[in-house]
């Protein structure tokens, strides 16, 4: 209740701030027409600044939690994911009309499907990229080999006759 007051305070206290910047005349300056702001709208205004407020993070947890440099690992960002969604829900329950929440609900498993298809057909490709690669390397190394094969044949066979021309000679 108390941050739900003092958020109210600050959203009235900026749109009269607004009006009597907008507005010309010294009168309506004196006089507050910020009240005019629809209760439903006015709440929403609340909620939202709330929401937003506890989503800011805070540098001294931030460098707590979160190690310098720190590269994403897989369970990191499942871990991240598996949040952002619960939030997202959450914020849509708040939110929305039940209605509403249903079908943004089903959208979102929509997305998060498409998603996850995208990232499966992602993974694949660099399989498929990874074999190709295999494949040219170990093509290359038997050529390598090949190659080898034969320098070592011919020095023999340029062996075999230098002896042989030295034993008849």
């Amino acid at each position: 209740q108390e941050i739900y007051k003092k958020y109210e305070v600050q959203i009235v206290q900026e749109e009269c701030a607004l009006n009597n910047h907008n507005t010309k005349d010294d009168e309506s300056k004196n006089k507050c027409s910020c009240m005019m702001i629809p209760e439903k709208d006015l709440t929403m205004r609340i909620y939202l600044r709330i929401l937003e407020k506890s989503c800011a993070t805070n540098q001294a947890f931030d460098n707590l939690f979160l190690k310098q440099n720190d590269v994403m690992d897989d369970t990191t960002s499942k871990q991240f994911a598996e949040i952002a969604q619960t939030l997202d829900h959450d914020v849509r329950e708040i939110l929305l009309r039940p209605k509403d929440c249903e079908k943004a609900m089903k959208k979102a498993e929509k997305a998060e499907r498409k998603a996850e298809k995208a990232e499966k057909k992602r993974l694949k490709a660099e399989r498929k990229e990874e074999k190709k690669q295999q494949k040219i390397e170990e093509k290359k190394k038997r050529k390598r080999r090949l190659e080898e094969t034969s320098e070592k044949e011919a020095e023999e066979e340029e062996l075999m006759e230098t002896t042989v021309c030295h034993q008849l000679q």
